[in-house]
């Protein structure tokens, strides 16, 4: 499927997320989000919208809707070696995290806690949670 072909549903962000989860595992925040390149050559406007969530299992699983195809986004986050999470404009957050599991994998996205003329009912609440776990992770990172 491409982005050209998705709803942006709460629905659909939780049945798509739902596909990345492991046997038991659950879904303790997810977010409508666009993902942004990383690196010295990564461009502003190379921005693409999609989903991400945390879950129970200590992993952050998302995917990018590209205008072709889909593609999946799973962390690790036992294995997170950086993060950083900051401010943009209108309460929006912009969150990056590296791990290093033996490979080396790294995501950028930024989620704001109301998406205007959507059906994300609860983006603001899950957004503070989703917050809340990172930022509990990135203060045992800095210990």
């Amino acid at each position: 499927m491409s982005s050209l072909t998705k709803k942006f549903t709460e629905e659909e962000m939780m049945q798509m997320l739902g596909e990345l989860l492991y046997a038991g595992e659950n879904i303790t925040a997810a977010v409508y989000c666009i993902y942004k390149g990383t690196g010295f050559f990564a461009s502003s406007s190379n921005i693409i919208a999609g989903y991400a969530a945390i879950t129970d299992r200590n992993r952050l699983i998302g995917y990018k809707m590209g205008l072709i195809s889909d593609s999946a986004v799973s962390l690790d986050l036992g294995h997170l070696t950086k993060m950083k999470i900051s401010n943009a404009l209108l309460g929006q957050k912009i969150i990056y995290i590296h791990v290093n599991d033996g490979k080396k994998s790294e995501v950028k996205f930024q989620a704001a806690p109301k998406v205007p003329g959507s059906k994300f009912p609860e983006q603001e609440r899950n957004l503070e949670i989703l917050l809340d776990e990172l930022k509990a992770r990135e203060n045992l990172l800095e210990q």
